[in-house]
């Protein structure tokens, strides 16, 4: 395609799994023909994914360009309104296998996507793997074959990938055991950061509801907030212990308050006992404007103000947040917006 579109996706191609043509670049589907399009990115390795509702009268996605289970379609993003989709990617091209397909007599193809790295992290295992004492980027690297970018590169001590388990689900234990949160970023690299590190970081966005100021980059249009602090307190704080079958004492337990449910967890590292209990707990739900920067992992602040000159600002109204998910959609003509959810990192043991 030698012209931009006015318009998030740029091109559409769609090839059947394991056709000659996957490598190739063409035919493309006319873009004309989307209805919507949600392109959701997510702070955990249950995407990117994407979902592609078309108009598909004369079957041409499904009959001529071999629209099934399994297929590959390659997209290409740019926010041409903005600054592309950011400084290192102002057009981003991503893979996508189909993981499910929905028609009706109607001529409406839903197609249902997964990025192609997660949609092969997903696959049963054949075999077993095992890592022992090694830096954790490496036993990442060698578990997907995809570059980690890891925020303290600690040693693990046993890491097992067993027979019939997939790789993403050894990888989010793994994720849990460090105290870290894990996703694929748009350079295919496997982000793994400390929940500690997501809670002190500076915030490099800021989402300001009820703002009249027109340079308000992200105002906040409509918004869900979600207390739910307490909650997950009591359903996940627990006082984790294992057990070492070398220490003279057997239990390990570490420093957490001793009136605390105790749950067994089938290790003997005290660290990564203490990693247990750190959560990301939702926060906000909210809608804003289309940018194609926005990305899982944005420390954000948070700003509502009031009409009242008394108190301009409202006190109750959340401060800080980790982007957890955000939402690029468009729906026919209608102007491209951006459904962000955030999450606070938060150590289940610390009532503060």
């Amino acid at each position: 395609m030698t012209q931009k579109q006015h318009r998030l996706i740029q091109s559409i191609d769609i090839d059947p799994p394991g056709s000659a043509t996957e490598s190739m670049a063409g035919p493309y589907l006319p873009v004309e023909w989307l209805l919507s399009t949600s392109y959701i990115e997510t702070l955990d390795l249950t995407g990117p994914m994407l979902i592609l509702v078309i108009q598909d009268h004369f079957r041409v996605a499904f009959d001529d360009l071999g629209a099934t289970e399994g297929g590959l379609v390659t997209v290409m993003f740019d926010d041409v309104m903005n600054e592309g989709m950011s400084i290192e990617h102002t057009v981003l091209e991503r893979s996508f296998r189909i993981a499910t397909l929905e028609q009706n007599g109607h001529g409406l193809l839903q197609l249902n996507c997964i990025e192609s790295h997660i949609w092969e992290l997903m696959k049963p295992a054949n075999k077993s793997r095992f890592f022992v004492n090694k830096p954790l980027s490496q036993a990442v690297e060698e578990m997907t074959g995809l570059t980690a970018k890891i925020s303290d590169d600690v040693v693990v001590s046993r890491c097992h990938l067993n027979a019939g388990d997939s790789v993403c689900t050894t990888l989010d234990r793994l994720a849990l055991e460090q105290g870290c949160a894990i996703w694929l970023n748009r350079d295919n690299e496997l982000c793994m950061t400390r929940m500690a590190t997501l809670a002190s970081a500076s915030p490099t966005i800021q989402f300001r509801h009820n703002d009249k100021d027109p340079s308000n980059q992200y105002p906040i249009k409509r918004y869900t907030l979600h207390q739910q602090g307490d909650l997950y307190q009591m359903r996940f704080c627990r006082n984790f212990g294992g057990w070492s079958q070398i220490d003279e004492l057997g239990q390990i337990l570490p420093e957490t308050p001793p009136d605390l449910p105790y749950r067994y967890y089938p290790i003997d590292d005290p660290q990564v006992l203490t990693n247990l209990n750190w959560l990301m707990v939702p926060l906000l739900e909210l809608d804003t404007r289309g940018v194609g920067e926005l990305e899982p992992g944005e420390p954000a602040s948070l700003i509502a103000y009031r009409f009242e000159p008394h108190t301009p600002t409202n006190d109750r109204f959340p401060d800080f947040g980790i982007t957890t998910k955000v939402v690029h959609y468009v729906s026919g003509e209608q102007a491209y917006l951006c459904r962000v959810e955030l999450g606070v990192p938060k150590d289940a043991v610390d009532t503060e």
